[in-house]
């Protein structure tokens, strides 16, 4: 028998009229509504949906995973919800996956009880993501480089470092350095990553008349300008290696010539695993890191150069921040002016309609006051993410700043929290003046570790202590939760947020620790007070 709400003209508008995909499932795990934003997103048609198990529309590896916890959610509410810690797909009709989030909504009626799910198409959102990750990738490498290039003795130790940090910190497939050698051949010089089977096979040569001599490496090399395939597998001038790179999983390939004294002696070639990856953007930091490594390589000849290369680093610190604030506000704005407006505007309407329900049919009020509750907690971890977003506030001391964000994200939760300064007597105005990029570093690491308790600790109480220092500015952030295992303080997979405090201390030029036992964690982190040059403390 269809649920109770199926019957009911009111809800039904609601619901389909909300701007997320809607499905409803029964006890078994069978389809008894879909609105029509889910006819449109998935492809089918509703006579092709009603009455099908739910696992239609989820890709087929994922579809048990899925079974187990839709099943379990109708027959138990209090189960973990949907979509808690787990990677979440759809299945359109033609077989195409988008990553989605899953809000689940219990309803128990006269025919028995049935689950709503509201489905949420998270590709726009996601792609945003993994671009920042990128750029931020990006510009991490770049300072990272500009470390290996200041402490490189040798043009053969900085080839291999510069391979290694590509690697490891821009998460290319593979990096390679190659130099011209007699007879039209390429010689290897230093490699990093899993593609030296790849490197080995390729054949590349400088000879303009043979089709090996025509892709970004050879041309790098013979014309000393930087040669980019976005799709390997679909340009024509990586054809003779398209096999090769099917089996190796390579989509694109970036190549920069490497000068020293203004002549091209070398070239450093990188392969991703993903196509489009070396756009516009990418393509001028990527001639960034190209001309740092020729400035090193001038430096091996000349040792005034090196002045001028470390020189940079304060520069590369502030843009990575200003590219990261930038986007973070660029999404604060998307998701406040779309996400939050049009939640507060079926929060709106669901008033409205609890109102009417109430008059007309009160035992359908309480799941209509149901879905307005689902609609203020997913509104409220918005805002939430939006204050995480918040840029650093002009004109407000360190220490009030940590105190506003401490009453912020443990707002309600009942945790008691102190802001205090060691020694009390320090002066404000220069002792706590950080600049600009390294207090905005300084206020996400703190954001981070208070999202941390409140997520994660259990505590009662919090203290925030702030100690200033002849070089800069120590912050601790303490709490009397559950605690931590010292022996295993690596973040779990997907989860970034240690790493990422780590990061932040490191590229403003400070360190990151944390340390707990059975009761209690703390993380403690140090800031330089002038912006660093040469690399971190």
């Amino acid at each position: 028998m269809p649920p109770d709400f199926v019957r009911d003209r009111a809800v039904l508008a609601v619901l389909d009229a909300s701007p997320n995909n809607v499905v409803a499932v029964d006890p078994d795990g069978v389809i008894c509504y879909v609105n029509e934003r889910t006819l449109a997103t998935f492809g089918y048609a509703a006579d092709e949906l009603i009455g099908q198990q739910v696992e239609v529309l989820v890709p087929e590896r994922l579809a048990e995973r899925h079974r187990r916890h839709v099943r379990g959610f109708v027959r138990d509410p209090r189960a973990r919800p949907m979509g808690a810690g787990l990677d979440l797909a759809a299945r359109r009709r033609d077989g195409t996956e988008f990553p989605v989030e899953i809000s689940l909504t219990p309803l128990q009626g006269e025919s028995g009880p049935c689950v709503i799910a509201a489905i949420a198409d998270v590709t726009a959102r996601r792609s945003a993501e993994d671009r920042l990750e990128a750029l931020s990738r990006a510009h991490l490498t770049l300072a990272r480089l500009n470390q290996a290039i200041v402490r490189a003795r040798s043009p053969q130790e900085l080839f291999e470092e510069t391979c290694r940090v590509a690697v490891e910190e821009g998460g290319y497939l593979g990096a390679w350095v190659s130099r011209p050698a007699p007879g039209h051949a390429v010689e290897s010089l230093a490699t990093a990553g899993e593609l030296d089977e790849y490197i080995a096979t390729l054949d590349i040569t400088t000879d303009v008349s043979d089709p090996r001599g025509q892709g970004p490496t050879a041309l790098a090399l013979r014309e000393g300008r930087a040669h980019y395939s976005v799709d390997s597998l679909s340009d024509a001038a990586t054809r003779p290696w398209h096999r090769l790179a099917t089996r190796h999983r390579v989509r694109g390939w970036a190549t920069m010539p490497l000068r020293c004294n203004r002549t091209t002696v070398a070239a450093l070639t990188l392969w991703s695993a993903e196509p489009d990856i070396f756009d516009e953007q990418m393509r001028v930091l990527l001639a960034g890191i190209a001309d740092n490594i020729s400035f090193a390589l001038d430096r091996f000849d000349a040792e005034e150069q090196l002045a001028q290369v470390a020189a940079q680093r304060s520069d590369l610190l502030g843009r990575l921040v200003a590219a990261q604030e930038e986007e973070r506000a660029r999404i604060a704005a998307d998701v406040h002016d779309d996400s939050v407006q049009t939640l507060a505007a079926v929060d709106l309407r669901l008033g409205l309609l609890q109102r009417r329900v109430t008059d007309a049919a009160p035992e359908l009020a309480g799941h209509v006051a149901q879905l307005q509750e689902s609609v203020g907690s997913v509104t409220s971890g918005l805002r939430q993410l939006l204050f995480q977003l918040e840029p650093a506030a002009d004109g407000v001391t360190l220490l009030e700043e940590l105190r506003g964000a401490a009453e912020h994200i443990l707002e309600g939760l009942g945790i008691g929290c102190s802001v205090h300064l060691e020694p009390v007597d320090a002066s404000y105005d220069d002792e706590l003046r950080l600049p600009d990029v390294v207090r905005a570093q300084a206020i996400r690491v703190a954001k981070e570790a208070l999202v941390n308790v409140r997520k994660h600790a259990r505590a009662t109480s919090v203290a925030i202590t702030v100690r200033p220092d002849d070089e800069g500015v120590e912050i601790s952030v303490s709490d009397d939760g559950h605690g931590v295992d010292p022996r295993n303080l690596r973040s779990a997979p997907g989860h970034r947020g240690l790493a990422t405090m780590r990061d932040r201390a490191a590229i403003a030029g400070g360190w990151c620790r944390v340390e707990g036992g059975p009761t209690g964690t703390t993380l403690t982190f140090w800031m330089p007070r002038h912006h660093p040059v040469a690399g971190p403390a």
